[in-house]
């Protein structure tokens, strides 16, 4: 079983991150999603404020009637990088979303919430909350969610959030150490919903209900199913460490990465009580247990970066830890996995095209021992937020920034991305205007395509999420 629950917080992100930042002298700007590099934050306090509006219109019908076609949202953010005298930095990024209609309650996404020591010519950090890093490319390239949790509320473009705890940095030039300890664990943010009369119900077009009805004795019956939600404590309450060596200024030429983590798994795991209550009238009980599990996560990484040029190729092993569960439970998968990838990106510069860009990039994730015992419900039910989107992938994308005078910006991204083994594919489309000093316009579309083929597997993401074609506009103020 593939459903994933993340009942203690949920998020919506933004849309689709395209690959060159823009930045001007400005105070609004193109949303950069790198984050800050504190060592350079003057002494002057530096914060932002943004509120956005957004009326997204899904073309398609829903399968879920109760399920809006046409959605309000309306974003506030508040950022703010700044330090107390000249050793203290400190850093928040929060964001809540009301969206109509969609949800009853509003999203909160805290990405970076941070303060911590760094000092001018110093080879030691120290950070203490919850913080964005890179531990590795592919992991964000992809947005996976191996390394940091994730806000989910839209399937197809999900947002990094960082972890939370203790980070020591170590060296300054080309070689660097990362530490990591926490106490804390919060899971992937997903899609609000609730349980009622025994099926899960979400107004959000990305959540997907689990099926709703299994053979017994060769004969259908209707699944109730009922959910032992654990407290926030004990879902909380687990600790984590992790570790990285970074080789080469990440700037200019070769670099290396070589990362470990042993780490509660971003995503909680399921288990069913095996003792199903089965009824005459034709309807099966079925109780969920959300649980935390550990796992042991390495990635190596190597590439080389130019100021026109960027490559690296990537291997990260994922190996879960046994959760220990009752032996007559079923349990949703819990693989090892080896995930393969790499990335080109370059400019246009030599026909003329200064702030062009294409980038091309490969994943690829490959099985290994199964850990759960998968059987009756746990290889027959499909659901929301499956732990990943894609298995085998390829994608592609361009993004022009245009200059038509000092206060009008523009920039338009083109993505496309394929899916190997569905034979299905996703076209994103996202074109924003810097208008003066405060505001900028957006607007974007996605459009989800698939084969014959993928109709036929019918459980391929751009099958169950197809009739989600979508466009929408949005208004944002920066203050």
């Amino acid at each position: 079983m593939t459903l994933v629950m993340s009942f203690l917080i949920s998020g919506l992100g933004r849309g689709v991150a395209f690959a060159q930042p823009l930045s001007s002298k400005n105070k609004a700007y193109l949303l950069n999603l790198t984050p800050p590099d504190l060592t350079k934050i003057n002494k002057k306090k530096s914060y932002e404020f943004q509120f956005r509006m957004r009326q997204t219109e899904y073309l398609g019908e829903a399968p879920d009637p109760a399920q809006p076609d046409r959605i309000y949202s309306f974003t506030g953010q508040y950022k703010i990088q700044s330090r107390l005298g000249t050793m203290f930095p400190y850093a928040a990024d929060i964001k809540l979303i009301s969206a109509e209609r969609e949800s009853e309650k509003p999203y909160l996404s805290v990405p970076n919430f941070y303060t911590g020591y760094s000092q001018q010519g110093v080879p030691i950090e120290v950070y203490v909350g919850r913080k964005t890093e890179e531990w590795s490319a592919l992991d964000e390239q992809w947005k996976l969610g191996v390394w940091q949790p994730m806000a989910r509320w839209d399937y197809i473009h999900p947002e990094s959030l960082g972890l939370t705890g203790a980070f020591v940095k170590l060296g300054k030039s080309s070689v660097r150490v990362r530490l990591f300890a926490t106490p804390f664990f919060l899971p992937d943010q997903g899609p609000n919903f609730e349980l009622k009369d025994g099926h899960f119900q979400s107004n959000n077009r990305w959540f997907w209900s689990p099926q709703t009805e299994i053979g017994v004795l060769s004969q259908p019956s209707n699944i109730f199913f009922d959910l032992n939600r654990p407290s926030e404590g004990e879902v909380i309450q687990h600790a984590g460490f992790g570790a990285s060596l970074d080789l080469g200024t990440g700037r200019r030429g070769a670099w290396a990465r070589f990362s470990y983590a042993q780490k509660p798994r971003n995503q909680l795991h399921l288990g069913i009580d095996g003792q199903l209550q089965i009824f005459k009238e034709g309807r099966t009980q079925v109780t969920i247990h959300p649980e935390v599990v550990y796992h042991d996560v390495a990635t190596v990484e190597a590439g080389w970066k130019s100021r026109d040029l960027s490559l690296w190729g990537s291997i990260t092993h994922d190996q879960p830890r046994d959760p220990d569960l009752p032996e007559d439970w079923v349990q949703s998968e819990l693989k090892e996995i080896y995930i393969f990838g790499g990335l080109l990106e370059h400019s246009l510069r030599f026909i003329g095209w200064n702030r062009s860009r294409l980038r091309y990039s490969y994943m690829q994730i490959d099985e290994g021992k199964d850990f759960a015992n998968t059987s009756l419900l746990g290889g027959t039910v499909d659901s929301s937020l499956d732990r990943f989107m894609f298995k085998k992938v390829f994608s592609t994308e361009w993004v022009q920034r245009f200059e038509f005078t000092r206060h009008f910006f523009m920039r338009s991204g083109i993505k496309y991305l394929y899916s190997i083994p569905d034979d299905a594919g996703l076209f994103s489309l996202k074109t924003e205007f810097l208008i003066g000093p405060h505001f900028i316009l957006d607007l974007s579309a996605d459009v989800l395509g698939a084969s014959e083929k993928a109709d036929e597997a019918g459980t391929g993401l751009m099958t169950r999420y197809r009739s989600n074609d979508r466009i929408a506009m949005g208004l944002t103020y920066v203050f």
